[in-house]
């Protein structure tokens, strides 16, 4: 994954009875399978094709994307994506945490829906290059410009996808979700507890205490279950040695990570990678 922008100053915003936090706007070149993952919760990812095509797998459901198609997935909803085109998938990957506590039942669909696809009749990518524009200039009053570029931009998704008090607020910043997120899909081989408790200035219990809030999971569940995502995806679209991935799952032994893998789903790795290719050479796409 190629990196072409990365903007990752909080920027705080509404839509009439919904307070957002944008964490991250990005644009990348994604050029390998990026395994299946999910976020916390109150978190909207959004991504926009810029160009090529991928197949995108949300919820176990298989969708092609190109040019100037949009999805989006909510809080916990699992989703992966694999280029299909030979200079891989270029596209706006923007990261949004929210507090809909004060939200109408009809402003929460456009945010509560698990995720949404489609191709895009309202000219959405001009106000995401309007927003890459503030956010590299720097012009005065750029923050207030892109607070009003995102406000169009969530009311032009709604428009596409004719979109007509869940949990008590924390007083842990909502970029707190993104940070363990981004940590857990990037590092988790060497990711440690106390390390990303130090990152997040919190306290090892009350990292455990919040991870147990927002996710519903332990550490070492969610440290774990990114690693074999990841090792699923080296397996599957990779001619990598069991050795290899074991290495970069992070496993002190071949035989360490078998047991591991073994463990979480039911299948050896050199199991699983001939079932999953078998199974992607009839249905492209599978995980």
């Amino acid at each position: 994954m190629i990196e072409l922008l990365n903007y990752d100053e909080l920027i705080q915003f509404e839509l009439n009875h919904i307070d957002l936090e944008l964490s991250s706007f990005k644009m990348i070149n994604m050029t390998e399978a990026y395994p299946k993952h999910y976020h916390g919760s109150r978190t909207l990812e959004i991504h926009y094709v810029v160009s090529g095509d991928a197949e995108v797998i949300i919820k176990n459901q298989r969708f092609k994307v190109k040019k100037n198609y949009l999805y989006a997935v909510n809080e916990f909803t699992r989703h992966g994506q694999i280029p299909t085109s030979e200079d891989g998938l270029v596209k706006y990957q923007i990261y949004i945490t929210y507090d809909d506590t004060r939200a109408t039942q009809f402003e929460k669909k456009l945010i509560e829906e698990p995720f949404y696809i489609f191709e895009d009749k309202e000219n959405i990518l001009e106000i995401l290059e309007l927003i890459a524009k503030e956010f590299k200039n720097k012009h005065i009053g750029y923050q207030a410009a892109i607070k009003s570029f995102l406000q169009v931009l969530l009311i032009k998704i709604a428009r596409n996808v004719n979109i007509d008090n869940r949990r008590t607020s924390t007083s842990i910043t909502k970029n707190t979700q993104y940070i363990i997120d981004e940590a857990l899909l990037n590092e988790n081989a060497t990711l440690t507890l106390t390390d990303l408790a130090k990152r997040l200035n919190m306290s090892t219990r009350e990292l455990e205490r919040f991870l147990k809030i927002h996710y519903n999971k332990t550490f070492n569940q969610m440290k774990t279950e990114a690693r074999m995502f990841k090792a699923s995806g080296l397996l599957v679209y990779s001619d990598k040695s069991i050795n290899e991935i074991s290495i970069i799952a992070g496993y002190t032994s071949p035989e360490h990570f078998c047991y591991a893998f073994k463990k979480f789903y039911k299948h050896t790795p050199n199991e699983y990678r001939k079932l999953r290719r078998s199974l992607r050479n009839r249905e492209p796409g599978t995980f």
